[in-house]
């Protein structure tokens, strides 16, 4: 009724509003409803059936038109649809909690009646569950979801279970096996949940932890990268003391070796002093190349580059030196390691106060280990705070290290701390203290267990940080610390490349006594040569590794080689601090002389309740401040043949020289010329029997009225074509050398034998004497035998050999050939050479070989 009354309410508007204008309602002719009302279109509703449906939030939509559906049943839309319209139902928002799919059935058409068969059928979907996994360098990882699907993974990334897990149920994943080959710990976040509307990915995140089996290698990598770090911080501090003692914009450093008394590579040092105070301060930088140099502090050679950017020390020294930089080490190679990156470090140095700090940011210095003490390795180190601290005047050290390495090998990242600070007596395995190794949440001990028997160390692992620790045995110091409690910077032991001190581990009160270092430096403590020249009134300490009861021993510098009772010496005053001895002689010294510093005892008595003496043999040579050097020319010489006697060398290192003194100890008179001169001269005389020698002596005096002597010897051959061999020492500017020790070889004092082997490119002088016998070998390394100068640098060293100056492999030499041709039957026709031979720490001897020969001699 309503509709119709509104329709023809329209109707009658648009004839009363147009009024005659019948065209403006749209035409003529409308005679059906002239007489009636107008039939409006049917209508009728749109619905159907919902099955399946767990979620909630399902919506459909025909059209503008949706309805919400909530449970499973049927559905219809409102308002209804006229007929004829089109309708088409679809899902508009599909359920949620748990997710779900729903799919449409009989859903689009035309409206003719009542719509009843639209089918929507819904599913819960499933999803996918992913370990992503990190840190995993073990084997045998299964993970395992809801107790069931296990998962093998054997790399770090991304897997999927195979069993995809509906939403709105519960996943739960845990791990089943935990890696092995190295002990891993594996764990799980977010492990477990109800799965949503999309997949799900858990995090496990494998971490390396410490077992009975990789206990010693862990402690060992821990404290070998701390050791290496505070040796990094003395070897700073023994470069820059060279530096600021030569200290230029650049200067090389012969590095010596104190073992064989020779040079052992080079440190180059490039300085640039930023504030122009002409020293070492704050701001002011240091390049140091090194080539094969021979550190002390790292027992090692070094080849490499570290630039120091001098800053100021947090602690200096109260005496003494304290430097501290920051370092950036360019490829650091030593024996079996190189190293690379940045950290800071400190060094201070007293005479009884011993330093070394060194820390490492969060950016990890890089150790590559490719063999010696620790195994094939690349070890990545940060956030280390090291140091050590050695009090001599107590003999004792402390020390500390916290750091965080992570190892290639090891496959993974361990930590080490000392809650409680190792420290024992210097040379000595800890007496106290505790290191702490973690490894993810495993837990390792090492501490010092009895003080008074020093027992080996006390070792303890807690594999699942749960706390309950369990005594690992057969771990030792040794293995762990591999010595770095024990390296001391000033100790003899250090200086000898991969050298670690032998400890034992009996008690305390039958430990022997050790001498650790003297003052002044010893120059070679394997041979007891406490120095080649000490001042006749210095005091000499000996610092030993724990206290000293000087009255259970006495000293003395004897010129034996070993001390007898009773016999004459001059006896030392000793005075005591502690482990430090201050031995002076009682009596005056001489000049030049070698003496034994001496202990008489030398029994060890109880020790450390009451103190003990020590054994102690040290030779010393005191200091001569005049050395006398010369030699002949020539050395051999003939009838009528003028020879020049050379003072070549002579020194005095404190004053000047005042006066030369030549003159003949021995053979046929000669008549010197120039006797009181520098170089003096002679004429051989005619009456001077072949193969004899002439001997001179030359004393020269100082300014101070010291005097030193040397002999120089003269050979006497008319027939200088006959073959021969000569060779003499030159007088070494340190005293207590052996002088000249002048050689003759010819057939007028034994048999000679030569051989040109052009094989192995070599001549041979053989010389066999009464009391000598000798083999001269000589070859330009391994090329022909040509005249041409030639060096140990070239070719192979041992092409030349003096049999009688045989030291093993230490040594080099020089040769000029002048002459050489081979005779048909093997031996020289013709060979001249002059050469010098330097063996080890021995006086430098020069010589030359003539057989056949008129070349003059030099």
């Amino acid at each position: 009724m309503h509709y119709c009354a509104i329709r023809f309410f329209r109707y009658l508007a648009c004839l009363g509003i147009v009024g005659a204008a019948l065209s403006g309602c749209g035409g003529s002719g409308d005679s059906g409803n002239a007489g009636g009302g107008v039939t409006p279109p049917a209508q009728y509703s749109v619905g159907g059936t919902v099955s399946g449906l767990s979620g909630s939030g399902l919506q459909l939509q025909t059209g503008s038109t949706t309805v919400s559906v909530s449970a499973n049943g049927a559905f219809t839309f409102s308002p209804e649809l006229a007929s004829g319209s089109a309708y088409s139902v679809s899902v508009s928002a599909a359920p949620a909690n748990p997710t779900q799919t729903c799919t449409v059935s009989n859903g689009t058409g035309t409206l003719s009646a009542n719509v009843t068969n639209i089918a929507v059928q819904c599913a819960t979907r499933s999803f996918h569950i992913t370990a992503l996994v990190s840190g995993l360098v073990g084997s045998g990882l299964v993970l395992q979801d809801d107790g069931a699907d296990n998962l093998t993974v054997a790399t770090i990334g991304p897997f999927v279970f195979a069993t995809a897990v509906a939403s709105g149920a519960q996943y739960a994943v845990a791990v089943a096996t935990q890696p092995t080959q190295p002990s891993q710990n594996c764990a799980v976040s977010n492990a477990a949940g109800v799965v949503g509307s999309g997949d799900v990915t858990v995090n496990v995140v494998c971490t390396t932890i410490v077992v009975t089996n990789n206990a010693a290698s862990v402690a060992q990598l821990g404290n070998t990268t701390g050791e290496t770090l505070m040796q990094f911080a003395s070897f700073m501090g023994e470069r820059l003391q060279y530096l600021s003692q030569h200290l230029t914009t650049q200067v090389t450093e012969n590095c010596s070796d104190p073992y064989h008394a020779i040079t052992a590579g080079t440190a180059t040092y490039l300085f640039t002093d930023n504030d122009g105070s002409g020293t070492l301060t704050p701001g002011d930088t240091v390049v140091v190349n090194l080539a094969g140099c021979l550190s002390q502090s790292l027992a090692d050679y070094v080849t490499g580059a570290v630039t120091l950017t001098l800053i100021t020390p947090t602690n200096p020294a109260a005496a003494g030196v304290t430097f501290a930089a920051n370092a950036a080490i360019t490829q650091f190679q030593l024996t079996g390691l190189a190293l690379t990156g940045s950290l800071t470090a400190q060094y201070g140095a007293a005479e009884t106060l011993y330093t070394a700090l060194a820390n490492v940011g969060a950016t990890p210095l890089t150790f590559t280990y490719a063999n010696g003490w620790v195994a094939a390795d690349t070890v990545l180190v940060s956030h280390a705070q090291v140091s050590k601290v050695i009090d001599y005047t107590q003999a004792r050290y402390t020390v500390q290290i916290a750091s965080t390495f992570q190892s290639q090998a090891l496959g993974g990242q361990f930590a080490v701390s000392t809650p409680t600070p190792l420290s024992g007596r210097v040379n000595v395995y800890p007496d106290t203290g505790m290191e702490v190794f973690t490894g993810g949440s495993s837990v390792l001990r090492y501490a010092a267990q009895n003080i008074l028997l020093n027992e080996p160390v006390s070792a303890s692992l807690d594999e699942t940080g749960g706390g309950q620790f369990l005594a690992v045995p057969g771990l030792f110091w040794e293995q762990g610390i591999n010595g770095f409690a024990w390296w001391e910077p000033r100790a003899f032991s250090i200086v000898q490349p991969n050298s670690r001190p032998s400890y034992g581990t009996i008690p305390l009160a039958q430990w022997n006594m050790q001498v650790l270092f003297t003052e002044p430096q010893a120059a070679d403590p394997v041979n007891g040569i406490l120095s080649t020249g000490l001042d006749v009134a210095t005091p000499i300490k000996l610092f030993f590794n724990a206290p000293v009861d000087p009255s259970t021993d006495a000293f003395v510098f004897n010129t034996a080689i070993y001390y007898i009772p009773g016999q004459v010496a001059v006896p030392a005053a000793v005075t005591a601090s502690g482990p430090i001895l201050s031995l002076t002689a009682q009596s005056q010294l001489q000049h030049g002389e070698v003496y034994r510093l001496a202990s008489v005892n030398r029994v060890a008595t109880s020790w450390p309740t009451t103190g003990a003496g020590a054994f102690v043999n040290y030779q010393l040579t005191t200091l001569n401040n005049l050395v006398a050097n010369a030699a002949p020319s020539p050395g051999v010489a003939a009838d009528n043949q003028t020879v020049h006697l050379a003072s070549a060398g002579s020194i005095s290192t404190n004053s000047t020289i005042v006066a030369y003194a030549w003159a003949q100890t021995s053979g046929t008179t000669v008549t010197l010329s120039g006797a009181s001169a520098a170089t003096a001269s002679f004429v051989v005389p005619a009456a001077a029997p072949t193969g004899s020698s002439l001997q001179f002596t030359l004393t020269v005096t100082d300014a101070n009225g010291e005097t030193d002597s040397i002999p120089v010897t003269v050979f006497v051959l008319n027939n200088l074509l006959q073959p021969f061999v000569y060779y003499h020492a030159q007088q070494m500017p340190g005293v207590g050398q052996t002088p000249e020790n002048a050689t003759f070889e010819s057939p007028l004092n034994g048999t000679v034998s030569t051989e040109f082997d052009n094989v192995y490119n070599l001549v041979k002088f053989t010389f066999n004497g009464a009391s000598l016998f000798d083999q001269v070998q000589i070859g330009p390394g391994g090329v022909a035998i040509v005249p041409g100068n030639y060096g140990s640098s070239v070719g192979n060293p041992n092409f030349f050999d003096v049999t009688n100056l045989f030291c093993g492999s230490t040594y080099t030499w020089t040769l000029a050939i002048h002459e050489a041709l081979a005779a048909s039957d093997g031996t020289i026709q013709t060979f001249s050479a002059d050469f010098t031979y330097q063996c080890g720490n021995q006086p430098s001897y020069s010589g030359s070989v003539r057989v056949g020969s008129s070349w003059p001699l030099p």
